[in-house]
Order: C-alpha cells, then sequence, then structure tokens
C-alpha cells in the first residue's frame, strides 16, 4: 500500500467529505437555534469530536463543555448559569443513566415556542430549593453508544433532538489516514514527515490485519507519539510500544541500556565510515529509524 492516493481512496475522500460536512451543516443548525439538541454516536477514534470542535471554533459559539461524572444538580446549575450556551456533554455516560438529568434534559431539548432560539422552561423543585429559568441554549451529546434507546426516557429525548450515527467504513478511514500522513505530524518541538508518518500508518494497517481488528484514528496518534519517542531515545523501538498497545499484552525487548550499547556501536561504524554530516544522519536513521539528536547521543556529544 502506498501513501499516494488511489481513485478509490479519492472516492472513499468524497464520501468522508461529505459525511462530515453533514455534521457541521448538523452543528451549525444546532447554534443558530433552529434546534434544541443534537446526538451524534458512533464508535471511538472515528473524529466526531474533532469535526464538532472546529466547527463550533469556526462558529465562535459560546459552549461549555461537560465530560466525565455530572450530576442532575450540576447539570441544572450550570445550565441556569449559562442559559444560552451550546453545552456540549461528552464521555458522561452515568449522566444518562440518571433519571433526574433525563427529566431536565427533555424539559431543556423541548417547548412549545415558536421564537428561534425556542424558549424552554426548566424547573427544579426539591426540599427548600426552587430553581426556575428560560433556557435558550442548545444540548450537545457525543457517545461511543447508542444511548437513545436504552430506557424510555432516552427515547423521549430522542424524539426532542436529531440523532445521527456516524459510522465512517474502512476505505473512508484509510484514506483519511493517508491525508493525515500527508500533512505530516508535530507534537511541539518536535515533527514528523510525512514518509515517517507513512511508515507508522503502514505498521498499525499490517498489524490490525493481522489482529483481525477495525482501523482506529486514535491509534495512529498515539502511534506518532511512539515514533517520536523511540526517534528522541527514549524508548528502544516504537513498533514494539505500538504493538504492545494494539494487543494490550507485554513483551519482551532489549532493555534501553542493552539497546543503547548496539545504538553505540551502529553510530560508531556510521562515523568511522567517513562522509558529511547530514549523510551520517542519513544513513543512521536508515538503519535504525531515528533522528539526527539520537545519532548523536548515540555518539555521546
Amino acid at each position: 500500500m502506498e501513501m499516494s492516493f488511489t481513485k478509490d481512496d479519492l472516492a472513499a475522500l468524497e464520501s468522508l467529505k461529505g459525511k462530515q460536512n453533514a455534521i457541521r451543516e448538523a452543528v451549525t443548525e444546532l447554534v443558530h437555534g433552529y434546534h434544541t439538541g443534537l446526538f451524534l454516536w458512533g464508535e471511538g477514534g472515528l473524529g466526531k469530536s474533532f469535526i464538532v470542535q472546529q466547527t463550533l471554533e469556526e462558529m465562535r459559539a459560546h459552549t461549555k463543555l461537560h465530560n466525565t461524572r455530572m450530576s442532575a444538580k450540576g447539570l441544572i446549575d450550570v445550565l441556569e448559569e449559562f442559559p444560552s450556551h451550546i453545552h456540549w456533554i461528552e464521555d458522561a455516560e452515568s449522566l444518562m443513566d440518571d433519571k433526574k438529568a433525563l427529566g431536565v434534559l427533555r424539559s431543556a431539548c423541548w417547548s412549545q415556542s415558536k421564537k428561534r432560539p425556542p424558549e424552554r422552561m426548566v424547573t427544579w423543585t426539591a426540599s427548600r430549593v426552587r430553581i426556575e429559568f428560560m433556557f435558550t441554549g442548545g444540548i450537545l451529546v457525543i457517545s461511543n453508544c447508542n444511548l437513545a434507546d436504552a430506557s424510555p426516557e432516552l427515547r423521549a429525548i430522542k424524539t426532542r433532538v436529531m440523532v445521527l450515527h456516524v459510522d465512517l467504513d474502512q476505505a473512508e478511514v484509510v484514506a483519511l489516514m493517508k491525508e493525515i500522513c500527508q500533512a505530516g505530524f508535530v507534537m511541539y518541538p518536535d515533527q514528523m514527515t510525512p514518509s515517517e508518518c507513512w511508515q507508522v500508518a503502514k505498521f498499525i494497517f499490517q498489524k490490525l490485519h493481522s489482529l483481525q481488528r477495525s482501523l482506529d484514528l486514535r491509534l495512529l496518534k498515539h502511534g506518532f507519539s511512539h515514533y517520536l519517542a523511540c526517534r528522541d531515545g527514549v524508548t528502544s523501538s516504537w513498533q514494539n510500544m505500538l504493538e504492545m498497545r494494539m494487543t494490550e499484552r507485554v513483551r519482551s525487548f532489549k532493555s534501553r541500556v542493552t539497546q543503547g550499547m548496539e545504538n553505540s556501536a551502529i553510530a560508531e561504524t556510521i562515523r568511522q565510515a567517513g562522509g558529511t554530516q547530514g549523510e551520517q544522519v542519513r544513513a543512521w536513521h536508515k538503519k535504525t529509524g531515528r533522528g539526527k539528536s539520537a545519532y548523536y547521543r548515540a555518539l555521546g556529544r
């Protein structure tokens, strides 16, 4: 497999861009107040959050991000404090298990108002506590599973908001990974060339194929990080580190000390062979896959 785009890759990329545009338009309608809520779900590592964040930033929308854990009372408090914002809820599945929170979400996502954005009266009454406010913002939920079918309460929310399943086929993911690799990768102050990125991508393709697993965009970014760590001499093998991440099993391989001694021997052999500094670094990279700084460290400079 080559990094250049084939005719099939271009067709898959066009299909992918169409799906991304559909997500952007759904987010845009929510921000402009044509809808009260949007529920996006699909497998992790497909870029859902990236597209949403990019769209919200481009629109300069007023948003509040809520993740991990949120209680029903915490939800009502933050909606009251920011009643006109887009409230982005992600990685907070426990919220969807709380019937009190679902009641708040139902109220926040529906009314008979004919205004844009629709006005929704939200109330909360408990012992010695009375909260009442008008909510005009939006609710945006991103999840890895279709929570909308989990209970009658969630199905009631589903009738009030737009629910979209984000599903990319493998051809689309391959095309997107190629596009990512062609742009290179930056983890300040380090950076990777497109060819280095593609080296990592090909390893992922081959390994996941042998494991009979689907491609994952997050795995590509993790692979870049392992590659940089290895190139900088922090770890001995980015392939071993990435394979352990994919298989979730510890593998036995050479210690940093042993690998360091071998790298020093390789670097010394290259130095003694002569040539310009640039030629030596290229020979080193071809032999070890590591960069200039790791070469000079191996020489003890």
